[in-house]
């Protein structure tokens, strides 16, 4: 499986402007049901293929730049492999997608810029996290946010203690009884590990970690999400020893998980980290509340996106499920709003996104039913220097 991170994010933001198309489809990893997800995603690709047709480009274009995500409906192990939804982003016959922790809405986008806002929950501050289920028979690293946890599918991963060392664990780990020794007292056994007298497995199982901690290493590098250790509590110290992620809890989940799904480790997860994340979010909410109508934060379009595009967005409050189509000219500064989407225009609301990461911002989701008066806001890094754009509707 191919999940969401830090260079996911980077690349669909830089990707420069032109036809973006992007799909969101919820998906199912078991079930009966695993089999509508391919009709799904062909009725968003049909239907991307229907906004394409609106435009310039000729019919052989549209086909050739739709064909790698149509070679996706037929390939069952795919399909065999889901998570709980899917993102595909294809732009100039170029195709990537990414398995989500959350189902999200059915989703079929054509603009001149990637559609991520519905990824807006797996880019709040301090919101993503790992966790890493470790026991002596196999190793499994999830990929979550408040939303889910997802199980990140790795050969970098698929092994155990006695396949890391290449070594027969269960003879060198467990007592038994060897031939007496010459100087052994008639009829007695000499008890020792595999022929090695005072064996520590702890030195065997620190050696592991090691193995673990390199491989977490390579598939993480670049990333600073917490990594949450779950396992039997015994374990973790020694983890923590073998351990060289800059970020990992003090705290584990406990128990064994060896066959655990991901939702049951998911709850405790994300109870580790909700204090910090809520309250980063009040706080955050509390000073934008008051600084609106000071100069220093805005409710207003005609504000956000001069702002946004000139880096002076520090942190934006988004509801994911909000969009506002139309088209922003950064010459006229005008900006068209629109009832619908089409291939000629843009969700504006995306756009504050994409810029407030691109400039190093932060971006906030703000839940559907959150107790505030808007639907989109930002706190400003400096003062305004750009003039306000012009709405025409």
């Amino acid at each position: 499986m191919t999940f969401f991170n830090q260079e996911s994010l980077t690349s669909l933001i830089e990707t420069q402007p032109g036809r973006c198309v992007s799909i969101f489809l919820p998906t199912h990893e078991k079930g009966t049901e695993i089999q509508q997800d391919p009709i799904r995603l062909k009725n968003l690709i049909d239907d991307v293929e229907r906004q394409l047709g609106e435009t310039e480009l000729r019919n052989p274009v549209i086909r050739d730049q739709l064909a790698p995500a149509r070679q996706l409906l037929g390939d069952t192990s795919f399909w065999q492999h889901q998570s709980a939804g899917l993102s595909l982003f294809g732009a100039d016959g170029q195709w990537q997608y990414f398995h989500l922790p959350f189902s999200p809405p059915e989703i079929s986008a054509v603009g001149s810029r990637f559609h991520i806002l519905p990824l807006v929950p797996l880019t709040e501050p301090y919101g993503p996290h790992d966790v890493v289920d470790v026991s002596v028979r196999q190793v499994r690293l999830f990929v979550g946010s408040r939303r889910g946890l997802v199980e990140w599918e790795t050969e970098t991963l698929q092994f155990g203690m006695e396949e890391a060392l290449a070594l027969d664990m269960e003879r060198q780990l467990q007592l038994h009884s060897q031939r007496p020794s010459p100087n052994a007292r008639a009829g007695s056994g000499s008890g020792i590990y595999h022929g090695h007298e005072d064996v520590d497995p702890k030195r065997y199982i620190l050696e592991y970690f090691r193995r673990i901690d390199d491989a977490l290493e390579k598939l993480l590098s670049g990333e600073s999400a917490p990594l949450i250790f779950a396992g039997v509590d015994y374990l973790f110290p020694i983890y923590r020893e073998a351990n060289t992620y800059p970020t990992l809890l003090a705290e584990p989940i406990t128990g064994n998980f060896d066959d655990a799904p991901a939702r049951e480790l998911h709850d405790p997860a994300w109870e580790m980290l909700r204090p910090r994340v809520d309250s980063d979010k009040q706080q955050a909410i509390s000073q934008l509340q008051g600084a609106l109508g000071t100069g220093r934060a805005s409710q207003d379009l005609t504000e956000l996106l001069p702002a946004a595009f000139n880096a002076r967005i520090d942190r934006l409050f988004v509801r994911p499920q909000k969009t506002c189509w139309g088209r922003y000219d950064r010459g006229s500064g005008e900006i068209t709003l629109d009832d619908t989407s089409t291939a000629e225009n843009d969700d504006l609301i995306n756009l504050l996104v994409i810029e407030t990461l691109r400039s190093g911002g932060s971006v906030y989701p703000i839940a559907e039913d959150a107790d505030v008066q808007w639907d989109v806001a930002a706190m400003f890094r400096f003062a305004a220097v750009e003039p306000q754009a012009s709405l025409r509707s």
